[in-house]
């Protein structure tokens, strides 16, 4: 039957036109076969990578929650703490002293000046009217003495029997002041003796500058407070800060946590795709190599040998594990008082006492350092030239000169009064301007965090962005290439028909013109079979294609509706985060400005102080010249005179 341009020679050229068909159909199929299976490989990889990343991301935005909490809270409980502590200390006694140190300057005046209608008293004290003042600024006096008796009674022992005795004592000691103590308090009649108001003016300057030895370091301890208070606030500032970084850790935390389940939900139907494609190849690898098997040994047939290998089903693996890393599917954004006019000692209305030309003639011989002796022998030959002495002008000189030296002793308490003042103001100052200072370290400092926050919420918006336009080319692409791998299965899936057409026609070219016979006929049959299984197979790949395509579109899909819920959360951060700084910028501005002016009136009410304090000064010598000299010339007048 073999012969040249034979029939058997036909079907021979004609088989082995078939077999170079499926050994090209066999070389496409692998390629697009290599071409997705590398695509799926780098798709599983690159998920992988992403879920360990975002799980070692999601370890470290739990460890940064709670320390940072704990933090904050602790320097809150802390400041806390010194605040309440600072505030036992001062409640109220800054309003007791004042009131002792008004009835230490009325109760001064009254004993240098021997008359409460020449003591000063506020409008308030006016309307009550001088007994009455002066009633309860003895009874005052007696808590003085019992508040500071431990320190100045050893000192002051005649005062103290005079105001408070022992029998009186105890009861103005007592907390629970009954009407009836009051009563007996009051009843007390004291003596004021010339002496007697000396000692109890030493006294009272000696209480007065323990009480204001007190007041400033209660102003100290006071200013400690507002730097604990300012300090507490700060560290609230910062707890609300670290609260809204703890919620902005739980929004990333759940980001990622929900990242991580639809990676870990799509790898786990990539890596299953991957298996069930890469069995279906097997099977039409397993199928083109029977197929050529099978034409080998019916061109053997024809030719008049015969095979006795008999098929035997052989595996070949894909070795092709070329995985590339592709880009990381999300990226997780790793994760601020008026001075005291001291009027000139009531202009030393000090009484202008409309002075006397002997009290003119006094103060100037002081002044310039003369003989106050000769003044006094020129009144004495004045008075010897003119005609008797009258009793009433006497007195009326002595009452003058007496109230000279009232007024000289007085005008010393308000100088010390001045500087007490003066003192606190310096301090309630410093005190302010701290505070300021303090505010605009916070400020600066939350500026500085918020910019921060800024610069980070606009990375993390520009990653994500990224990353969207990542996943729409991504899904893009995988739709172009299932596209073309789809295609070109189908043209081999058309061009499988025609093969199989030219192998039924073989079929009948063997059984009709060739010796072949039943054996030819077989392995035809069992080709035609082969070509049905690789049909099959083909059509079950490429149905797990397009269900792979559909699993990638939905994981996309969840993908960039949890981006867009993230991007919308960020723009909206974004937008209070700016408006938060544009506020924090312009408080910033304007409480340097108020610590600019707060330092340029501070230097005016310390020149203001320091000036009256330096014409006290200037004057002190002056005054304590003419006290002594009254105090020399007024007892022996009436000797003079007589």
């Amino acid at each position: 039957d073999w012969a040249p341009g034979g029939d058997a020679e036909k079907v021979e050229h004609l088989l082995m036109d078939i077999d170079e068909s499926v050994k090209k159909a066999g070389s496409d199929a692998e390629f697009v076969y290599t071409s997705l299976y590398n695509y799926d490989a780098q798709i599983e990889s690159g998920l992988d990578k992403e879920i360990a990343r975002v799980n070692k991301e999601l370890a470290m935005l739990h460890a940064m929650m709670s320390p940072k909490q704990a933090a904050a809270k602790s320097a809150l409980a802390g400041s806390s703490e010194a605040a309440v502590h600072g505030q036992e200390l001062t409640v109220g006694q800054q309003a007791e002293v004042a009131r002792a140190m008004e009835t230490i300057r009325i109760l001064t005046e009254f004993m240098t000046r021997g008359n409460m209608a020449r003591v000063e008293l506020s409008p308030a004290e006016r309307e009550l009217g001088p007994t009455v003042v002066l009633s309860g600024s003895l009874k005052a006096l007696r808590r003085l003495l019992a508040a500071h008796q431990e320190e100045m009674r050893p000192h002051f022992v005649d005062v103290y029997e005079a105001f408070v005795p022992a029998g009186l004592l105890s009861l103005v000691q007592t907390q629970a002041n009954s009407r009836l103590k009051l009563k007996k308090a009051a009843s007390l009649k004291v003596h004021l003796t010339p002496a007697l108001r000396a000692r109890t003016e030493a006294a009272l300057t000696a209480i007065r500058e323990q009480l204001t030895k007190s007041l400033q370091q209660q102003q100290q301890v006071l200013l400690q407070t507002r730097t604990a208070s300012t300090l507490q606030a700060a560290n609230e500032g910062m707890l609300a800060e670290s609260e809204q970084e703890t919620e902005e850790l739980k929004f990333s935390a759940s980001f990622a946590q929900a990242v991580v389940k639809i990676d870990g939900e799509f790898r786990a139907k990539v890596h299953e795709s991957i298996g069930k494609k890469a069995a279906v190849v097997e099977a039409i690898r397993h199928s083109r190599d029977n197929q050529h098997r099978t034409l080998s040994e019916l061109v053997d047939l024809l030719r008049g040998r015969y095979l006795a290998d008999t098929p035997t089903d052989g595996q070949e693996g894909t070795t092709d594990d070329a995985q590339n890393g592709l880009p990381s599917f999300v990226q997780v954004a790793a994760q601020n008082e008026n001075v005291d006019k001291v009027q000139p000692p009531a202009e030393a209305s000090a009484s202008s006492f409309q002075a006397s030309s002997l009290q003119l003639q006094v103060e100037t011989a002081i002044k310039n350092k003369a003989d106050t002796h000769s003044i006094l022998m020129k009144v004495q030959d004045m008075l010897d030239r003119n005609s008797p002495i009258e009793a009433e002008g006497v007195n009326s000189v002595i009452h003058d000169l007496g109230s000279v030296l009232q007024e000289v002793q007085g005008e010393q308490t308000r100088a010390e009064e001045t500087k007490r003042r003066c003192q606190e103001q310096a301090l309630h100052g410093a005190r302010e301007e701290h505070e300021m200072v303090a505010n605009l370290a916070l400020m600066t400092t939350v500026r500085s965090r918020t910019k921060a926050a800024i610069r980070k919420a606009k990375r993390s918006l520009k990653s994500i962005v990224s990353r969207m336009a990542s996943l729409e080319v991504g899904a893009k692409d995988l739709s172009n290439v299932v596209a073309k791998s789809t295609h070109t299965l189908e043209d081999q899936s058309k061009d499988r028909k025609t093969i199989i057409k030219a192998v039924e026609k073989a079929r009948e070219i063997v059984a009709e013109k060739t010796s072949a016979g039943p054996a030819a006929d077989s392995l035809l049959v069992r080709m035609l079979q082969e070509l049905g299984n690789q049909e099959t197979h083909e059509r079950e790949y490429r149905a797990t294609e397009v269900a792979f395509k559909g699993a990638f579109a939905a994981y996309s899909g969840n993908y960039l509706e949890l981006l867009q819920e993230r991007r919308g959360h960020y723009e909206s951060a974004l937008s209070s985060l700016e408006l938060y700084a544009g506020e924090v910028e312009s408080d910033a501005a304007a409480e340097a400005d108020t610590i600019e002016s707060s330092k340029e009136l501070a230097t005016e009410g310390t020149g203001i102080c320091q000036g009256m304090l330096q014409a006290y000064a200037s004057e002190s010598k002056r005054r304590q010249d003419l006290s002594k000299m009254l105090q020399s010339v007024v007892p022996e007048l009436p000797k003079v005179l007589s």
